[in-house]
């Protein structure tokens, strides 16, 4: 994340410039109106294809690397979905091995070597959802509560709409949509882990075109000091069987077992 550098004029400029800073963004908001959440979405949804492009999508592969780049980590990663809301992510990383995740429609889980298997609970549980969620673009009803654009900002060095987003599950985050492009350029959010609540920045950019919908192909999230890639370079629709979705059974065991 970039921050702008002023010149230091004395110990009050900080001040000084904060002030300025505010008051100038304080009339900007008042100047103008802002378009509602709602109307943020919809023209991000035309961006990248349209709703009827969206809802047509069928089952789909994709390929792609998982980047740890100053800690010299290179992973190759797949992801099988498949409508409305089946996800399978498996990564492979050199001298770690298979991590894989996925979601059922109503059972999400996680393998990791480092930690064994696990079943997801609570708002890890809805975030893998919402994840999964072929239609999530279109930020529907039955997983978004609220949208409300907050402000007109800068995010990365793009003027964009700050939109606050509120979840059927009472989870609050921001996304933020280029003035310019309609586009969804980064979100700022906090995510469930085992090793609990991390806020996470994420930085979308490289949008391409798959067959009739645009897509972002490279995500940099970045967490607690380090900065993760996760970058695109195959997407197509394909024909997939429904039985890759079922739990593994390592997974199955420990749903039983808790029933």
């Amino acid at each position: 994340m970039r921050f702008a550098r002023c010149a230091k004029y004395g110990k009050s400029a900080p001040f000084i410039a904060a002030f300025i800073a505010v008051s100038i963004g304080a009339a900007w908001s008042q100047g103008e109106d802002l378009p509602t959440g709602r109307e943020v979405i919809d023209r991000y949804v035309e961006a990248i294809g349209g709703e009827k492009a969206i809802r047509e999508v069928s089952a789909q592969h994709m390929v792609g690397k998982m980047e740890l780049r100053a800690q010299g980590v290179s992973a190759d990663m797949e992801i099988f979905t498949a409508p409305p809301n089946k996800m399978l992510v498996k990564i492979e990383i050199p001298a770690v091995g298979s991590i894989s995740t996925g979601f059922d429609g109503e059972v999400g889980w996680g393998i990791n070597p480092m930690t064994g298997p696990m079943v997801l609970e609570g708002r890890e549980l809805d975030q893998m959802r919402q994840q999964a969620d072929q239609f999530a673009s279109l930020h529907p009803d039955h997983l978004i509560e609220s949208l409300e654009t907050v402000e007109k900002t800068e995010f990365q060095e793009h003027t964009c709409y700050k939109v606050k987003v509120v979840t059927t599950w009472g989870e609050e985050y921001y996304e933020y949509f280029d003035v310019d492009s309609g586009l969804i350029i980064g979100v700022e959010r906090t995510q469930s882990s085992p090793m609990g609540e991390i806020p996470v920045t994420s930085i979308i950019s490289d949008y391409k075109e798959f067959g009739n919908l645009l897509v972002a192909t490279k995500t940099v999230q970045q967490t607690m000091g380090v900065e993760q890639i996760l970058t695109v370079s195959e997407l197509e629709n394909v024909d997939l069987d429904p039985a890759m979705f079922e739990l593994p059974a390592e997974i199955k065991a420990m749903t039983e077992g808790a029933q």
